[in-house]
């Protein structure tokens, strides 16, 4: 981890804002203030870089995902394996910690938005995964309205027993992962043939 010195005042207030979720505050609890107090800023330099504290959230998310979809379009095209298999290679990626897909603070950032339970936090986040999911099925050839069905089939389907199953237990279990995509590929199909009666 770099020092305070070093660090660039995007990564002073993430840092502080990691800290609160590792401490469970509720992000409606966290304040521009305290965040600024603790990154040893001013809140006139916090708002040069955020919105407010859900726009730290937000921004922390998008990122993360953006790292998920490159590396499912680079295995999905560039390996020509199978979504499941490209799902498996993303979570044993996992297991491993700072790698290319995951940090240590999406760790914490996931795993509060699971425990949390603020509706407009889980809110934000099943968005901006069902809309990245949309287009990842976009780019492999899926048409609007497969991309929104296998979007929300994922989601609820593969995505959210897979992070209950990491918070309650607190590792990732292949098993579930392994079962989940198989559902997901099955669904997918049976939704196909209803399609073309």
């Amino acid at each position: 981890m770099k020092s305070k010195q070093n660090q660039t005042t995007d990564e002073k207030i993430r840092e502080a804002f990691i800290n609160y979720l590792r401490e469970k505050t509720l992000i409606e609890d966290i304040t521009v203030a305290s965040i600024s107090e603790k990154a040893g800023i001013s809140k006139s330099t916090f708002y040069r870089h955020y919105k407010d504290i859900y726009d730290v959230y937000e921004q922390m998310i998008d990122e993360f995902m953006g790292r998920c979809e490159k590396l499912i379009i680079k295995l999905f095209f560039e390996k020509s394996i199978t979504m499941p298999q490209v799902i498996m290679t993303i979570m044993r990626s996992g297991i491993k910690k700072d790698n290319e897909l995951f940090y240590a603070s999406d760790a914490i950032l996931l795993d509060y938005s699971i425990e949390v339970g603020n509706a407009k936090v889980v809110y934000l986040l099943y968005e901006k995964a069902y809309n990245y999911v949309v287009r990842i099925a976009k780019k492999i050839g899926a048409d609007d309205e497969e991309a929104a069905f296998g979007a929300v089939f994922f989601l609820n389907a593969n995505i959210v027993p897979i992070l209950l199953n990491l918070h309650s237990t607190k590792k990732i279990d292949l098993k579930t992962v392994s079962l989940t995509t198989e559902l997901f590929e099955r669904e997918v199909e049976k939704w196909k043939m209803n399609q073309q009666k």
